[in-house]
């Protein structure tokens, strides 16, 4: 495994803004903290939230969404995830976050 502040500097040359998509099957929260170098140049992020545990160890959807708070993020629109073909019950929302600023009401 490798941070991506390392991997995507190259690639970030010139752009000052970046879409970050998160599909890690529960270490959702270890990508972020692997992206803390660059968090100031990701203007979005897409990530799945749990709203039960899927992964041994994950964060759940509340859990996430202060972890998201942290570096400046709110939820910008939420869309149905993975559902389960059981019960019907919704195990996981598709979050899509934006900076605080460039938020409704900011």
């Amino acid at each position: 495994m490798r941070r991506i502040e390392r991997m995507a500097g190259g690639h970030m040359q010139g752009v000052d803004s970046v879409l970050l998509k998160i599909d890690a099957q529960g270490n959702e929260d270890r990508v972020l903290r692997g992206a803390a170098g660059i968090m100031n140049r990701i203007s979005a992020i897409q990530v799945e939230l749990s709203l039960v545990p899927l992964y041994a160890g994950q964060l759940l959807f509340e859990e996430m969404r202060r972890e998201m708070e942290s570096p400046g993020y709110a939820p910008f629109a939420i869309f149905p995830g993975g559902v389960s073909r059981n019960t019907g019950q919704t195990a996981q929302w598709d979050g899509f976050l934006v900076r605080k600023s460039m938020a409704v009401g900011s």
